[in-house]
């Protein structure tokens, strides 16, 4: 029996999280007359592109289960998803966990070969170059640390909506780069997190200037799903776009949703799903919200969701953030024409 480090809290953080959950695990395995040496525990490999401590979390996991008398398995692809030289990596990983038992692994790919350094994403030096490159080229390479002296500059001299039409710009540059593997996952989350600070000094001018909310974007990602990266990304593009924000976080169940339609009455709701055995739950979300009177458009997304299906279950679909914030913003013109 594989046996993944998962409660009903989501997924663990630390080691103890993971140990705690693994001893539950055997415990009401043995009461059912299942041998703990017939138990693998996965200790939930996690993307290094989100989670720096991931190796040294799972190697420490890995060693304390041995302790335990307990087996260990881990899919080395989970590690490197969203980087770039995703085989190196997946070698890297494999030949450092010395204590592993059991690796899910492509068989085809050469996985002792020569491992090579991934290659960094290099910040050109864009101080020189007029107000709209640096703020340009401040989200283009994440420029986190840098981001609000810039804003800060250019507000002496451009309108804050100005500058948050450049910033757009810059993050629809970077989603392209990202379609054409130019970029990858940790480029593309450290660009939305630099849009996010420079919006959130953004937002201090729009109230000076009365600027209100162009309507209200509530997000999920459906019940047994816990994935939220692109659910992040889209968050922070909708932010720029002046839209008010209710996250609901991630495995939210159906109830939990109902709750906070009634509550925030939002002009467009978001679902998100990247599981095949949760993306099916979609349609009954979508019913039970209709069946409470709720008429609000209702976009959906994921890496398995298409858009048949969203055609299927009457709702819009966004391919990948940018489209959704661009969905998103058509749903919104057309509700306010009508």
């Amino acid at each position: 029996m594989i046996a993944l480090c998962v409660d009903d809290n989501g997924l663990p953080k630390t080691v103890e999280d993971r140990i705690r959950i693994a001893k539950n695990i055997v415990l009401e395995a043995e009461k059912i007359g299942i041998k703990k040496q017939n138990i693998i525990v996965d200790p939930v490999m996690l993307t290094m592109a989100t989670n720096p401590d991931i190796k040294e979390i799972i190697s420490q996991t890995i060693i304390k289960l041995q302790e335990l008398g307990l087996h260990s398995i881990v899919g080395l692809s989970n590690y490197s998803f969203g980087m770039p030289n995703r085989e190196n990596l997946n070698a890297q990983i494999f030949q450092e966990l010395d204590n592993l038992s059991l690796a899910i692994m492509n068989p085809t790919h050469t996985i002792i070969r020569q491992l090579q350094e991934a290659p960094k994403i290099t910040k050109l030096d864009y101080t020189t170059l007029p107000l709209e490159g640096q703020l340009h080229n401040a989200i283009l390479y994440g420029d986190e640390e840098n981001i609000l002296r810039v804003v800060n500059k250019a507000l002496l001299t451009l309108e804050a909506m100005e500058i948050n039409d450049i910033l757009i710009n810059a993050l629809i540059e970077v989603g392209d780069k990202f379609d054409k593997k130019e970029y990858f996952l940790p480029q593309v989350l450290a660009s939305a997190a630099t849009m996010k600070l420079a919006f959130s000094r953004l937002k201090v001018e729009f109230k000076k200037t009365g600027n209100k909310d162009v309507g209200t974007f509530l997000i999920a990602t459906v019940e047994n799903d816990i994935h939220d990266i692109g659910k992040n990304i889209v968050i922070a593009l909708a932010e720029s776009n002046n839209y008010k924000v209710v996250d609901l976080g991630v495995n939210v169940p159906v109830k939990k949703i109902l709750e906070a339609v009634k509550l925030n009455n939002p002009d467009i709701i978001g679902l998100s799903a990247l599981m095949t055995t949760t993306v099916v739950g979609m349609e009954d979300v979508i019913k039970q919200i209709r069946q409470i009177g709720v008429m609000a458009p209702i976009i959906i997304g994921g890496a398995v969701v298409t858009e048949e299906y969203a055609k299927s279950i009457s709702a819009s679909y966004a391919k990948d953030a940018l489209g959704a914030v661009r969905e998103i913003n058509e749903l919104m013109k057309n509700a306010k024409n009508n």
